[in-house]
């Protein structure tokens, strides 16, 4: 039989069908006029022994090269060179020529749609097409991509960005032919979201402008994803030994378009990140209070439907825009109580502060909004503490092996704590496991670290009011009258139960220590100019030092001061609902100023105004002066009482000396 050459010479072939369970393509000779195929092992750039392979699908219709080789058996040596004026698509858009990708030094595998992998000397690996890709480049030193999106998932997180995508439409292959979490092809069925959110985005400009919005949204979780934690109250009867398997409906958290949900019922979210704009899982745009914006869902503000130019429908749409949210951060902060329980959705006490979680929310034009959860009754008392690892402080012994690796073979302790500021409150635990755990030991004396502040004894606040009948000593004035009020006790407690029976560490939010100086600026809103509203639901202790001047505080009011002291106090936190808080309590103003050893006291209470001084009074009025007591006595006492002129004064002589002095 005539095949078109002499044996052992290469001859062109044409793939016929391929069976890649065995592993043979079925090869026609281009010379030959017969149909007969014969068998060609499966063609690849390279094999090796061990079944590495180097190849693409053989595919029908491809030309090649073979020969007829010992045993009658037709060998593959090498693909047909395609003609050098052949065409590829890039994307649909345009046709290039195979060979423009082609450089001295370079390695080029190229398939349809302009999809390929290059590695070339003097720009690194390069994979993707010619407007998506990704770049490692080793001779500049730089890794670089480029897509419209880019996502990342770990068994600890998951990451999105790129254009704001959301499953707002009925989806019943949700999740079956293709992940909804990871899945490319679940893209498709995604819709994306523009600055009018109920109208078609348009990538580049058409006969609608709607460009699409973009976001960075990031979830971490709290353990492992793959093992598929549920919620403390499940996992607990799990740990008890009950099987709570069984099917369960589709789970939003399983599809990455989903947002804005932590929860403790899927207390796995631990963290959530929005950078870009927050759109809610159905679309709509989200103001700082993560309300919807009427953006695309009015007529006036969609450009399709509104009667007015498409021009002012823009400006009205960007000035809503301004109210987006545009950095978004959440912790789903753990709760007491909910190891064998859900959230109550219902439940509203206490301002539901059950339901509370951190987060800090920065619209558009700047503003924020940031609420921060308080910590539970065995939660952490955050101290005033510096904190070194055991290799620096072990390094720095004699100047020895700074940097290095020091082992704490002793008890695996790398972190340890040093105090700072004055330590007045006792952390104690009354579960006796944990006793030892109560508070950390201070690292240079040994002893157990109090809570306090940094530069006073916060204890001592209102020293001069803890005087039990302070002006009934020698040289002073026993019959006065502030000898009667009671003396102040303790202005804070020295003892704090971290855990165990009667445990009361709860309600905190932070601690803020800065270590300089701070200058605060307040603007005004425009309602009422007003700089600050300040609302705190239990009292505030303070201890305020003085500047090179003596002074403690100094402050001009550009306007008038009103004070209002005395009062009923809030009623609707359960924590404190054995005090009387609905009753209205008299106020208390009592004023004591040291001075040279001893002190001054105003104090304005239910009795009236008591003022006692060791030194003198001096009341001056350039106008009128008028003492009235309107029904009862008025009493001058003094060992001499003079009336008129200091120059030329007039004495008044006491009545009955010996008449007893009362005040």
């Amino acid at each position: 039989m005539t095949i078109g050459a002499v044996p052992g010479i290469p001859v062109r072939g044409t793939i016929r069908s391929v069976n890649l369970q065995t592993g043979i393509a079925l090869v026609s000779l281009t010379l030959s006029q017969s149909n007969t195929t014969y068998p060609v092992k499966i063609p690849a750039g390279w094999m090796g022994p061990r079944g590495q392979i180097s190849a693409g699908y053989p595919e029908r219709g491809t030309s090649i090269f073979m020969v007829l080789g010992q045993g009658n058996e037709w060998i593959f040596i090498n693909y047909d060179q395609p003609d050098t004026n052949s065409l590829y698509e890039v994307n649909g858009l345009r046709t290039v020529s195979y060979l423009s990708k082609f450089k001295p030094g370079r390695w080029v595998t190229l398939i349809e749609n302009d999809i390929g992998f290059i590695i070339d000397p003097k720009e690194g690996i390069i994979e993707g097409d010619s407007i998506q890709f990704t770049q490692s480049d080793p001779v500049n030193g730089i890794f670089s991509t480029r897509f419209l999106q880019q996502m990342h998932f770990t068994d600890a997180h998951r990451e999105v960005t790129g254009k704001v995508l959301r499953d707002v439409d009925a989806n019943r292959s949700r999740g079956l032919s293709d992940s909804a979490l990871s899945g490319h092809g679940y893209n498709k069925t995604l819709k994306s979201i523009g600055l009018d959110p109920r109208t078609e985005p348009s990538i580049s400009p058409s006969s609608i402008r709607n460009p699409a919005l973009t976001e960075s949204r990031a979830i971490y979780s709290e353990f492992i994803n793959t093992f598929n934690y549920t919620n403390d109250k499940d996992e607990a009867r799990i740990y008890g030994g009950e099987d709570v398997s069984g099917p369960l409906p589709y789970q939003r958290r399983k599809s990455r378009a989903d947002t804005l949900s932590l929860s403790l019922d899927y207390p796995n979210y631990l963290i959530e990140t929005v950078i870009g704009t927050v759109v809610d899982l159905y679309g709509n745009i989200l103001d700082i209070n993560k309300a919807i914006l009427p953006n695309g869902i009015i007529d006036s503000l969609s450009l399709r439907k509104s009667e007015e130019d498409n021009d002012k429908v823009f400006l009205k749409l960007r000035e809503q825009q301004r109210k987006s949210i545009a950095y978004h951060f959440e912790l789903n902060a753990r709760k007491p109580g909910l190891e064998d329980s859900l959230p109550d959705y219902t439940n509203t006490d206490d301002y539901a502060r059950s339901r509370s979680r951190l987060n800090v929310d920065i619209d558009k034009e700047g503003q924020f909004k940031i609420n921060i959860p308080s910590s539970s009754e065995t939660g952490n008392i955050p101290l005033l503490v510096r904190a070194e690892n055991f290799s620096n402080i072990k390094g720095s012994e004699n100047n020895e092996n700074r940097g290095s690796f020091v082992r704490n073979a002793t008890n695996n302790t790398d972190i340890f704590l040093e105090s700072f500021g004055v330590g007045v409150v006792s952390l104690k635990s009354n579960e006796k496991s944990l006793k030892s755990f109560s508070a950390p030991t201070d690292r240079k004396t040994g002893e157990v670290i109090k809570l306090g502040t940094a530069f006073h004894d916060i204890s001592n606040v209102l020293f001069l009011h803890k005087f039990d009948k302070p002006y009934e000593g020698t040289g002073g004035y026993k019959d006065s009258l502030l000898n009667k009020i009671e003396a102040v006790t303790d202005v804070i407690s020295s003892e704090i139960i971290v855990s165990g029976d009667g445990a009361n560490a709860g309600g905190r939010s932070g601690t803020l220590s800065l270590d300089g100086f701070l200058s605060l600026n307040i603007g005004a809103n425009t309602v009422d100019r007003q700089s600050l509203w300040l609302d705190t639901a239990g009292g505030i202790v303070a201890s305020i030092g003085r500047d090179r001047f003596d002074r403690s505080v100094s402050a001009s009011l550009d306007g008038d001061m009103y004070i209002e002291i005395g009062g009923s106090a809030i009623t609707k936190d359960s924590r404190f609902s054995n005090l009387n808080n609905s009753t209205m309590r008299d106020g208390v103003v009592d004023i004591r100023i040291l001075n040279s050893g001893s002190f001054h006291t105003i104090r304005i209470d239910k009795e009236g105004i008591k003022i006692h001084t060791p030194q003198r009074i001096d009341i001056v009025s350039e106008g009128e002066m008028r003492f009235k007591s309107v029904n009862s006595n008025m009493y001058f006492d003094a060992e001499n009482i003079y009336m008129y002129s200091s120059n030329n004064p007039r004495l008044v002589l006491r009545a009955n000396e010996g008449a007893p002095r009362t005040i």
